[in-house]
């Protein structure tokens, strides 16, 4: 296909020209369609980029002009939201949905914002992101994970289905709605916790889009080839954090303390670091270099792969924003068949067996269910 990242055969590349290559965001559910439209309000010309999936025809109506909307299953759900069923979603959801399709024309990746609550998102994104890798995108899921208080059942769907997009999509940042507890006085409203995670779901996607879309061809600029090469071993563990402050310093200082990073930084040791910056003005190349070996110092590596990527924003604020995306569990295993010895005390002659080394500083998290079923292997009694 045609201007697309992904083939068959691997990856192809990406024209040179920054201004070239399209991003395109997709919003599942009504949650995820909220934020996006506070992403999109911030420039007139995405509504092209930015399309609002929802059964809730009212949800949809309530969008500003500046997201392209498309209520699935007019005919079934009447324009009403789908009752937290998302096997029924699941049920009606075309693998082969046209409107996504031309949606995809032309794009060379994706971000996926999704609600895993249970309803319009949770039955709708495992089919939209198998058509999107299909289409040779490059894949980015942000799931929204359910508040805890919203029950242990919803909570546990939620993280297997998360496990799942894991071994699918290429990129998965999950967005923890608890962590707004840690980020706003104990006072807060409701609302104002809402709009707390729509603000700072449209700054990942705005920081995303800047960081891949270079207004200046400056030395530390991203391009999506770098981005896709960075991350196409899809890392089993990744961490990320966003944040902002009148500097750089302050910005990065905010990012190490944001709840979603902070809860994992003690544990954590990161083997690829991406970083995306914007300010209001050109980086020093000291500053850089300060900059990288004092971020390398706070997450306790000595040299890891360090992808960078600086823009100059617009505006004549002076604010910097910092997001951190950290990854871990690159798979140093070795599988090695050998031959049981007979006994007399067998109950079984079997003569295989699958024995795992696993090597390195993250084997414990390599044992559990998934990463098995993704290798191929089983599980011994």
């Amino acid at each position: 296909m045609e201007g697309t990242l992904r083939m068959e055969e691997g990856f192809t590349s990406v024209p040179a020209d920054p201004n070239s290559v399209r991003i395109k965001f997709l919003a599942l559910g009504s949650c995820a369609c909220r934020a996006l439209e506070v992403f999109a309000a911030q420039s007139t010309s995405l509504s092209d980029d930015c399309l609002a999936v929802d059964t809730d025809r009212s949800c949809l109506d309530a969008l500003e002009k500046t997201v392209s909307t498309y209520c699935f299953g007019e005919d079934l759900f009447r324009g009403f939201g789908s009752g937290g069923d998302a096997e029924w979603v699941q049920k009606h959801f075309p693998l082969r949905d046209e409107r996504l399709s031309a949606f995809f024309q032309g794009a060379h990746a994706v971000v996926i914002l999704v609600g895993l609550s249970g309803g319009t998102g949770s039955g709708t994104v495992e089919a939209a992101l198998s058509l999107a890798r299909q289409s040779g995108l490059f894949t980015v899921v942000i799931p929204l994970m359910p508040f805890s208080f919203e029950g242990h059942p919803k909570n546990v769907r939620a993280q297997a289905q998360l496990e799942r997009l894991r071994s699918t999509a290429d990129l998965v940042l999950p967005f923890y709605n608890d962590l707004l507890f840690q980020t706003l006085p104990g006072n807060a409203t409701a609302q104002e916790a809402l709009a707390e995670g729509y603000r700072l779901l449209s700054q990942v996607l705005k920081v995303l889009r800047d960081g891949l879309h270079p207004r200046e061809n400056t030395p530390f600029a991203c391009r999506l080839n770098d981005f896709v090469h960075h991350f196409d071993n899809k890392p089993d563990t990744v961490a990320w954090g966003i944040g902002s402050g009148n500097n750089v310093n302050a910005a990065l200082e905010a990012t190490l303390k944001c709840p979603m990073l902070k809860v994992k930084l003690d544990t954590f040791v990161p083997q690829r670091i991406c970083l995306f910056l914007q300010t209001s003005s050109e980086l020093p190349l000291n500053a850089l270099k300060t900059l990288h070996e004092d971020l390398r110092a706070r997450l306790n590596v000595s040299d890891a792969p360090f992808l960078t990527s600086c823009s100059v924003r617009e505006s004549e604020k002076n604010e910097a924003t910092a997001l951190l995306i950290l990854t871990a569990g690159a798979k140093n295993l070795k599988t090695e068949r050998f031959r049981r010895k007979k006994s007399k005390k067998a109950l079984c002659d079997d003569p295989s067996q699958i024995r795992l080394n696993f090597e390195g500083e993250y084997a414990e998290s390599y044992w559990d269910t998934p990463t098995y079923l993704r290798l191929g292997l089983k599980l011994e009694p």
